[in-house]
């Protein structure tokens, strides 16, 4: 048994994973992205009087009901009425097609 674990440890030692590292610094992730979102707490109706109709909705799922609704720059999610969460929708500032050998 103990030798079973010596040789788990040794492999383990012996092979790993490489991966490419990207890292791009916290004030330049959104720096093209300062669109206003809804905050905290807001209700639908003050989220569509201050940004408008969303181009689409998701109906409310689960328990407790959460749905969310798309805008061009952004998506919030709701509980019940009341936003939870808004997100910025990433737009890469050019084409990244493919990388050719």
């Amino acid at each position: 048994m103990a030798a079973a674990g010596l040789l788990l440890c040794t492999t383990g030692i012996a092979t790993y994973a490489n991966a490419e590292q990207i890292k791009i610094p916290i004030g330049q992730q959104t720096a093209t992205q300062s669109a206003q979102m809804p905050a905290k707490g807001m209700t639908k109706a003050r989220v569509q009087a201050a940004f408008g109709e969303p181009l689409e909705i998701t109906p409310a799922k689960g328990q407790p009901p959460i749905s969310s609704w798309k805008y061009s720059e952004f998506v919030v999610y709701f509980e019940n009425d009341h936003v939870i969460h808004s997100v910025a929708i990433f737009k890469p500032q050019q084409d990244q097609a493919a990388p050719t050998e």
